[in-house]
């Protein structure tokens, strides 16, 4: 008989090899590519939880019973090839629990969602997704005191992460090949309450940066598709452009974090285009989401929640 450990462990590898399965299918040379934006579930499990948290946190109850219903419904409808989901995928790694202790579940909540999807789902971590959740003097009392565990745990569970919280895949289509990067910005910056106020410097942190820029020196005229949770602006914003180089094609940025916008803005620089599309959290509206589609000319990036119209176009040459 299966120990629990192992049954875990071969479960999830199952899904992952059904994950892998789906991409390679996904990977192959098509006439277009189409998928779906979302961000900011903010999936909560319940059970153990302080009932001081819940409370507070009760907007958010809902999506652990839709997002697997909006799932099934982008497959089902052929919205979408897969889903890509920027960062904020559960409201916290752990919460104080109600007798005290500590629930730290809700990354497996999330991982069954994912793992029992119709589609393959790719992810980028927010900042929500290291944080840990206390009570002081009935307030709510956030730090990243578990970023480490977090990310173990992410990485054990979700199959797009089991090489890493920042990675990238490719599709092609009509023989032009698209590279689509999940980046990781959650953790650097969030300050500490104990310290005095001051602007938060995001960052991407200096291997993050030394990949991308490796990986995008390979071929410059190459479109990407770039998933990151928190707008970069500033700083952030130089440090991503500085590791991009010098590119021919234009760069899509979907980016979360900000619940309301909706906007997509074009950003010129002297050596690249970039495109940032806001998408409204999916925590406050099951029709906070966007259908992108990649074409072998041209990127289509769809009205928030209006399969078939389109916001903008943005041509490759």
């Amino acid at each position: 008989m299966l120990t629990r450990r192992q049954w875990l462990r071969a479960g999830l590898t199952a899904s992952i090899a059904a994950q892998a399965a789906k991409t390679a299918e996904a990977s192959a040379d098509q006439e277009s590519v189409a998928f779906i934006h979302l961000t900011d579930p903010h999936v909560i499990y319940p059970p153990g939880v302080h009932p001081r948290l819940l409370e507070m946190r009760k907007m958010f109850a809902s999506t652990i019973a839709t997002l697997p219903q909006d799932l099934d419904r982008i497959q089902r409808d052929g919205l979408g090839s897969f889903a890509f989901i920027t960062g904020d995928l559960i409201d916290v790694y752990s919460f104080l629990a109600a007798d005290g202790g500590i629930v730290d579940n809700q990354v497996e909540a999330f991982s069954r969602i994912v793992n029992n999807a119709p589609l393959p789902v790719y992810c980028t971590l927010g900042n929500h997704d290291v944080q840990h959740y206390g009570v002081y003097q009935d307030r709510l009392l956030a730090d990243q005191s578990v970023v480490g565990p977090a990310r173990a745990a992410w990485i054990r569970q979700l199959p797009c992460f089991q090489s890493g919280v920042y990675y990238a895949m490719h599709r092609t289509v009509g023989g032009v090949t698209y590279r689509i990067v999940a980046l990781d910005n959650g953790f650097y910056g969030h300050q500490p309450s104990y310290l005095p106020k001051r602007e938060a410097a995001y960052t991407f942190g200096r291997g993050q940066l030394d990949w991308l820029r490796r990986i995008c020196a390979d071929d410059p005229a190459e479109p990407l598709v770039l998933g990151i949770h928190i707008p970069p602006t500033g700083v952030m914003l130089e440090e991503l452009t500085g590791a991009l180089g010098k590119r021919t094609a234009p760069t899509v940025m979907l980016v979360g974090h900000l619940h309301n916008r909706q906007d997509v803005t074009e950003i010129k620089t002297a050596d690249l285009t970039l495109y940032r599309v806001d998408t409204p959290g999916y925590c406050n509206s099951r029709d906070h989401w966007r259908q992108v589609r990649l074409l072998a000319d041209r990127i289509q990036v769809g009205a928030v929640g209006k399969p078939g119209e389109v916001q903008l176009t943005i041509p490759l040459g």
